[in-house]
This record gives C-alpha cells, structure tokens and sequence, in this order.
C-alpha cells in the first residue's frame, strides 16, 4: 500500500489492484474511508485493459495501461489541499481508434451503501454521493450519512464526463459502484486525451459549490425551478469564470443570451409544447446541460391520470372477488396486471391504496373539477373501499398484509389504510369510516405499533374527527396513545432501529414527521430541536444537480427492482419516496416561518410529476446510463406506488394550481431575449 498526504487529505494506493483504496480527511475524527472496495478501486480504469508500469515516488504515483494499443498514463498528485489524478489517452498504432460509450471508464466507488448497518456506524462512516454528469462540469460531491460537516468531493477539471454506469450486486442495501463514462470518441494515431479529476474536502454543501466556481471548467447554472408549465416564464442565470464566449442550444434549436451588469448570463423564454428539454451551453471551449420539464396545467394532468386508473386499472367485474380491486398497469402491453403474493408489491393490497388515497385527495380538494369526471371518482372509490372492507381490513381493524389473508403484521399497512378510511370519512361524513380507522389504529397499537416508524399515522385527523363527533373520550386515549408512540421515537432520536426497515429517507422522514405532529399537539420547543436534527440527516439525502430528474430528489435506487417490471436496480430519479421530504419541509416551514423551506417542497413535489409524462404513469426512471450488462435511461414500463405523488401535491404543495408568470404578463422583463418562444 503507497500513502499519499497533504494538509487536507490522506490517500492510499493499492498497486496490487490498480487503484486508490481509502481517501481520508485529516480534520476526520470518524476516520470515514469515503470510498469503498467494490468492484474497482477508486481512480482505477474500466474496461479490458492490461496494466504495464507502475512508478512510485513521495505524493507522486505514475500506472500505465494498455487498451490494445491505446496508451493510458494516470498520474496522481498533491498540492497543499487538493489531490489531482490525470489521465492521458494516447493513440500508439497508425490508424483511428473509436470507442463507444461504456467501453472505457474511470471508477469512483463511494462508501454510499447501508451494509453492513449499525446504528453509530453508518450516520459515521457512510456517505451520499450526489453525481452530476455534466459533460465539463461535472462532479460528485459526498455528504456525510449524519449530516455534519467536513465532505469529500471530486470535480472534473480537465476534459468531459459524459454519463454514469452503476456496477452492483442484487443487493438492495448497496448502491453499487459509479463508473465515469465519456461521450464516443475517435482517436487519431499519436493523438491525446486528457481528463483531469481534483479530489478535495469541503465544509458544507455551500461551501462545496462555492468552491466549484474556482475552476474555468464549471458553470454555475441558477434557477428557481426545474418543472414549468406552458408558457410559464423560464429565467436562468448561467455563472462562470473568465467567460468570453457563450451559446445555447434546446433541443436543436438556438436560444438567445443576454449579458448582464455583473457578468452573469441570462436565459429567458417559454415553452408552448410539454415534454423534458435539455438545454446544451457551450462556453469557452467547454460545454455542458441542464434539464427541465415542462406540462401542462398540473391539475389536468393528475385528472387524466386518475381518470386512466378507473377506466383502466379496476376491476369492474361484479361477478370477480376482486371487484373493485386496483391493478397495476403495463403501459408498454397496455394491459393491467397484478402478481399474489403477501410480500409482493405488485398486488393488490399495499401500494394500491395510494391510488385510493390519491382519488380522495382530488374529491376533497377545493379545486374545481368535471362534473362527469367527479361522477367516476366517487364511483371507483366506493367499490374500491368496499373490495378494501372484503378483502383486506377486517371489522376488527387487523390489516392483511395481502388480499384474503389472515395475517396482518406490516405496521405500514395500517397507517397506510387508517389513513384511506380517514379521507372516507372526510369525503362522506359516513360515520362507518370513523369507525373502521379507529379500529386500524386501536389494532395497530396492540401490535405494538407505538415502537414503530410509519409513514402515514393519521392520528391527528382522528383526533380532529373524534373532537367533531362528540367522542371526546376516544381523541383523549389517541392523545395518550400517541404521546407514548412519541417519546419513543424522541428516546430513539436519530439513533434509527435497525429491526424495522433498512436505513432510507423514508425512516428518517417518518421520525421528523412524528415529532412535527408532537410539536402540533403540546406546541413544546423540544420537538422541533429534535425534527431539525433529523432534518440534517434527511436532506443529505438530496443533491443540488441541475437537472429536473435529479435536483432535491432523494437518492433511492431499488425502485425499479421493488416495484417495476424491469426488476433493476440503479438510481431512481426522482422518486415518489421524496415525496416525504417535501411533506417534512412543507410542515417544518410552517412551525418554523421559514418560507424557503416550502418553496423548495413545492418545487420538489413538482419534479415528481415527471413520473407522469406523456399522460403516463411509471413507478420510477432508471437514471444511470448502464447498470451492469442492463442499459438504463428510461422509465420502467409499470404503473405502480407513484400515485402518492397526486396527494402530495394536493396536501402540501402551495404552488399547485397557482397563477403563474409568462412572458407576456411579465413586468420585470427589462434585459429579457427578444426571441420570447424557445419553441
């Protein structure tokens, strides 16, 4: 092993294996190794190559590889603070050599997994790793699992990134193994290619991007969102270093650019046509993107996907005991579908009743709807609540872990279904429905359900409903119940147990979400002191990238595998599970009067909708380029648990169906493109 170290850093180097194996921080009192072994070490290249000469001085490391003929020289060096890896490409034969995307790549594997899990352990020695591939500005950027400061980042310096490809095992607990991938490329005889990473620490997120903006290679690209609507005003400020020459592109056609006062670049314009549109800057003699997507009025577009899900995915066969079930649906072979199974999430129980859940949303929403629509809704959700009474929640309020079951152990399950009952009520004032979420939640309890992390716990609406309906007794004894459930969570602070689920957002969302609904009952200061330590926690979870798949969306990447057709695993974004942030940040700006905090759920329960392109529903985007053999960079082809995001939006997004600013109504235009339309 060859150590490396500087101010800052202390790197060792595995000769044996080609690569760096462990990246330290001096400042570390947690020593976190912010990479991993996996499958490459760090800096190692991917691909069939032979390894020739490796050279090993103090703070300075020469290997040279051979792709055939194709010379590699990685070359790693310090200065005070940063480290720098080179790689230079030479041609040695005397024709052109082509490479595809994938052929050839650099590994980055970061500690970005949740095994093997303890509870010190991974808030101390795991990381997030926030990738963006944005050709000469790119960058990873890793944030401690607990939230604190002193990261590690990588920022490419010298040539281009064009994607990612993920290298993992079938493990859902482990993100994998990032490959760095370039865009084609021929290579003339003699010719060179030169990629230059700078590896360094930084304190916080903020101080990260500060420090991006030292180098000429990266462009600060600023804007307030990612989703639009047509015609909805588009403004981006684009930053960068000694920049003398600027141009943008989307989708093939140019777009004007306005210089300002302080050397900033202004992008104005609008949209008449929905879909996702990437924007290409090429500045200097670099070049980079960002991404946003555009759709049209967002309460039209939940509307026609609830109105596919009764006309498409119920089972409208009286004669089936299935009658009034909700399917999944293959979009692809345009059929709906379902698999048995208690454990399955592709049945008819669990991750249905967000489609119920999501109907009530819109049936008690303030916002106007169609009269005939408003006839169908209301008719689906009563037979799908009457399937729900047959075949999954007893009178006893046990909840079956899947349809005609007789076990019911999925603490999830019951705040998930309590929670549909709760809206029932709401939309019809049917005592019945009071009665059948009571008897959930009474249920979950005995279970001993005040131990455990759920997303959904309705208990204040039931509080709320029982204070309604005289049954002052009963909101006292889900007061007292609650509290208890609370103070359990509090002991546990941000230690999270590792018997109920593995360590995700959506747990640490849960917690902040319990000790919001604390605060909201006895209004004590101790609870929100207790929220923003998770706070901290959670939203290192998501990353600043700017992109509309990616920006705020909490790193997941078992969705496909969990709940598509594809059964793949590789990065999900977005995600529906960041929903929940937006939930916990809508809640906590509220307590708190801090109205960044709901701007930035507004705009992340927004890019969800992405999810609903094309009057389509997908469980989830497969965002690498290739995740082992498997290429990605689609949606999978599975309706299934995104229907969340519909009662999200409804619930906790202040921005759904506002009035927004368009070019022509717009009064603060003064240095806007004459060119208005984009397209």
């Amino acid at each position: 092993m060859k150590k490396l170290q500087n101010n800052k850093l202390i790197i060792e180097y595995d000769s044996s294996k080609n690569g760096i194996k462990r990246i330290l921080s001096k400042a570390d009192q947690y020593s976190l190794n912010w990479v991993k072994s996996g499958s490459g070490l760090f800096g190692e290249l991917y691909g069939e190559y032979n390894k020739t000469e490796f050279k090993y001085e103090p703070n300075h490391i020469t290997a040279t590889y051979y792709y055939n003929e194709l010379e590699v020289v990685c070359d790693i060096s310090l200065d005070d603070n940063n480290a720098y890896i080179d790689y230079v490409f030479t041609n040695k034969q005397p024709n052109p050599l082509t490479f595809d995307t994938g052929d050839i790549g650099i590994f980055a594997p970061f500690n970005d997994t949740y095994s093997p899990y303890t509870k010190e352990y991974q808030l101390t020695k795991k990381c997030h790793a926030h990738i963006w591939c944005g050709e000469s500005s790119s960058y990873i950027y890793a944030l401690r699992m607990s939230g604190e400061e002193n990261n590690f980042a990588v920022q490419l310096v010298g040539g281009q990134i064009a994607d990612y490809a993920i290298v993992r095992k079938l493990n859902v607990s482990d993100r994998g193994d990032f490959v760095l991938l370039f865009r084609p490329f021929t290579i003339n005889p003699m010719d060179k290619l030169h990629i230059r990473l700078k590896l360094f620490t930084f304190r916080n997120e903020e101080r990260f991007f500060e420090k991006l903006q030292k180098e000429e290679s990266y462009l600060k690209i600023d804007m307030d969102k990612f989703t639009y609507r047509v015609k909805e005003k588009i403004k981006v400020n684009l930053n960068g270093k000694n920049i003398n020459s600027i141009n943008v592109m989307c989708d093939g056609k140019p777009v004007e650019v306005v210089k300002q006062e302080d050397e900033s670049y202004l992008v104005c314009g609008s949209f008449e046509t929905v879909g996702i549109k990437k924007f290409t800057i090429k500045y200097n003699n670099h070049t980079t993107h960002f991404e946003i997507n555009v759709i049209e009025n967002e309460l039209e577009l939940i509307d026609k996907r609830l109105k596919f899900i009764v006309e498409n995915q119920q089972n409208t066969d009286c004669t089936d005991s299935r009658y009034g079930a909700y399917y999944l649906y293959n979009y692809i072979e345009e059929r709906k579908f379902y698999e048995s199974g208690k454990k399955s999430n592709k049945g008819l129980g669990r991750a249905r009743v967000g489609m119920g859940i999501a109907i009530l949303a819109r049936l008690i929403s303030n916002f106007p709807i169609d009269s005939d629509l408003k006839s169908q809704l209301d008719e689906s959700i009563r037979m799908y609540v009457d399937f729900v009474d047959r075949a999954i929640v007893s009178d006893n309020g046990m909840v079956a872990d899947a349809p005609f079951k007789k076990i019911g152990n999925n603490f999830s399950n019951y705040g998930n279904y309590c929670l549909l009952y709760c809206l029932m009520f709401q939309y019809t004032e049917d005592r019945r429905y009071y009665d059948k979420a009571i008897s959930i939640i009474d249920k979950f309890y005995e279970k001993g359900g005040s131990n455990a992390y759920v997303l959904e716990v309705p208990i204040l609406k039931l509080i709320q409903a029982s204070y309604q309906l005289g049954e002052n007794g009963i909101a006292e004894d889900l007061r007292a119940k609650y509290l208890v459930h609370i103070e359990n969570i509090l002991k546990k602070g941000i230690q999270f147990p590792t018997a109920t689920t593995r360590f995700s957002d959506t747990v640490v969302a849960s917690a902040a979400d319990v000790m919001l609904d604390a605060y909201e009952i006895t209004k004590e200061e101790k609870y929100l002191i207790e929220a923003k330590k998770m706070f901290k926690i959670l939203l290192s979870f998501s990353g600043k990238q700017p992109s509309v798949f990616m920006h705020d969306s909490a790193i997941r990447h078992w969705e496909g595998y969990v709940f598509g057709e594809s059964k793949q695993f590789g990065d999900n974004f977005p995600s529906c599970g960041s929903c929940l942030t937006a939930k916990v940040l809508s809640r906590y700006s509220k307590a708190k009067n801090h109205p960044v905090y709901q701007k930035r759920a507004n705009n992340l329960l927004f890019n969800t909708l992405l999810l609903y392109n094309d009057n389509r529903a997908s469980c989830c985007y497969i965002y690498p380029y290739k995740i082992n053999n498997t290429y990605g960079k689609k949606f999978d082809m599975a309706t299934n648990n995104q229907d969340w995001i519909i009662y999200y939006n409804l619930m906790y997004n202040e921005e759904f169906n506002k009035p927004f600013l368009t070019l022509e109504n717009a009064s603060d235009m003064q240095n806007a493109p004459t060119e208005e339309k984009i397209n």
